[in-house]
């Protein structure tokens, strides 16, 4: 049925699978409850510019303008039980004056075409909100811009620009209108982007662990950005908890895996807590973080000359603090690039037990460490392929199985902590397996409690396995490093990679060879 733009339409009741053609926001009057069920009919939105100011549930809704510039706004909260279509034409979340936070919730597939756009106006939502200054209370950080929460898969064909911001903004809320992405449900999904998708915070809350994954691919790395900012600490209260925080940063891996695939780069993660709390960024117990491709490269924080940056980025932040990846769910990589520049690297925590799982790639990372030392800070490394680069400040060029001439951390710096070693697994009950892959440890810590400055494995030895694999000190000049493990290690190379070729090895206990 095609209702055009004429009103007044009342029926005793509204139901099936085909579709109704509007041009205006004129639904007609009646039960509807069957047709907008999951299962139901679509909604078809048709003509020109107009605006939808009345809260709606569908099932299906399309939009299907007269041209591809056309534009509908929604002023009002949406929710469809089945996909929303952007075939041809603009739809708009809010528009340039009106102030109050809008939902668009979307439980199965949400599609652009390639004739259509997803867009946000510019009126401002956040009120007095500011970094730092007046914060949004525990839980309502993300809830302070329009919400869209898609359940299905996202399929981006057009342009999606969620933020009027022309490049990142990392140390301050945006106040000309902005969206909250958040990937819902207990299901396996996917974002495939084929074209521009400008992001301003993006949520995966899949389920309640990290079963169910989240990938996202993108044909380029100029389709997958985001703009939000990241430089205010994590909250560990009520209903929220030091293993699962809330993540007060553009990314929160909520629950379930983010699984990065195609071209992607994330130029940072973080940049400190100038607002309270640690601003580590986290990935959370419940959560999960893939690098799962070749051209996928995420960093835990950028500095200002870092070449992955987009031209114009304000509020990044040069210092090393606070700018670390906290593991308590899992990170894995298996292809691509993992760098934490200049912060402290990798960190585990006492309140959950992390996963860190090394498949292939490259981790080019200053320190591998527990936070709390045996008091807690447990870990299990997996590693099985790729590289693992644990360099400290130090910078130099190797040759890697990643690439040949690789200038081992390119944007200098690292914070390194003399209190632990520098790749340190010192719980008894934490984890290492290596069946595969390299470890190049190139920097001393300093004196510590562990008796190693260098690489240091106490994990129970039930725990501790060691079936392939190579582990390499790099020394530089005068360096000495302290090599201490509970159990087995496959193979060992002590090497320099500057100053004389000779080194010499002091053995503290008896040491066998297979």
């Amino acid at each position: 049925i095609n209702f055009g733009t004429t009103t007044g339409h009342t029926f005793d009741l509204i139901s099936g699978q085909g579709t109704i053609r509007l041009s205006a926001d004129n639904f007609p009057n009646g039960d509807a409850s069957a047709f907008v069920a999951s299962g139901g009919g679509t909604v078809q939105y048709n003509g020109s510019g107009y605006t939808l100011s009345i809260p709606r549930t569908y099932n299906n809704m399309v939009v299907l303008l007269s041209n591809s510039t056309d534009a509908i706004t929604l002023l009002s909260n949406y929710t469809t039980n089945g996909y929303v279509n952007i075939q041809r034409g603009i739809l708009q979340i809010n528009d340039n004056t009106s102030t109050t936070p809008l939902s668009l919730i979307v439980n199965q597939d949400f599609t652009v075409y390639s004739e259509g756009q997803l867009t946000v106006g510019t009126g401002n939502t956040i009120g007095t909100y500011s970094i730092p200054g007046t914060m949004p209370a525990i839980g309502q950080y993300h809830s302070i811009y329009h919400q869209l929460k898609i359940g299905g898969n996202l399929l981006n064909d057009g342009i999606i620009k969620l933020t009027n911001l022309s490049a990142p903004v990392y140390n301050q809320f945006a106040n000309n209108g902005a969206v909250t992405l958040t990937f819902t449900g207990p299901a396996n999904k996917s974002a495939i982007l084929h074209n521009t998708t400008d992001l301003y915070n993006l949520i995966i809350d899949k389920g309640v662990d990290r079963t169910y994954m989240m990938e996202i691919n993108s044909d380029n790395t100029n389709y997958f950005r985001l703009y939000g900012p990241n430089n205010v600490g994590r909250l560990e209260g009520a209903p929220f908890s030091g293993a699962n925080p809330e993540v007060r940063k553009a990314l929160w891996i909520k629950n379930g895996t983010l699984k990065l695939t195609g071209n992607i780069v994330i130029p940072s993660l973080s940049e400190g807590n100038t607002v309270s709390g640690n601003g580590d960024y986290p990935i959370p117990g419940n959560g999960a973080l893939w690098i799962a491709d070749q051209n996928v490269k995420v960093y835990s924080t950028a500095r200002s000359a870092s070449p992955e940056l987009m031209l114009g980025t304000v509020g990044v932040n040069d210092g090393t603090s606070n700018q670390a990846l906290s593991v308590y769910g899992e990170f894995r990589i298996s292809a691509g690039y993992f760098n934490t520049r200049n912060s402290a690297g990798f960190i585990f925590w006492p309140d959950a037990s992390a996963v860190v799982r090394i498949e292939g790639g490259l981790c080019d990372v200053a320190q591998f460490r527990s936070a709390n030392g045996v008091a807690g800070g447990k870990t299990s490394f997996i590693m099985s392929g790729g590289e693992m680069m644990v360099r400290g400040n130090r910078q130099f060029t190797y040759n890697l199985d990643y690439t040949s001439g690789y200038q081992v951390n390119p944007d200098g710096g690292g914070e390194i902590t003399g209190a632990y070693p520098t790749f340190g697994i010192v719980d008894p009950a934490g984890v290492f397996q290596m069946s595969g892959g390299k470890i190049y440890v190139t920097d001393d810590s300093g004196d510590n409690t562990y008796n190693s400055n260098g690489f240091c494995v106490q994990a129970d030895k039930v725990n501790h396995t060691a079936t392939g694999g190579v582990i390499y000190m790099l020394l530089n000049n005068s360096d000495n490093f302290d090599i201490v493990s509970d159990g087995p290690l496959y193979d060992l190379v002590i090497n320099k990679y500057n100053g004389t070729t000779n080194a010499a090895v002091h053995m503290g206990s008896d040491l066998t060879l297979n």
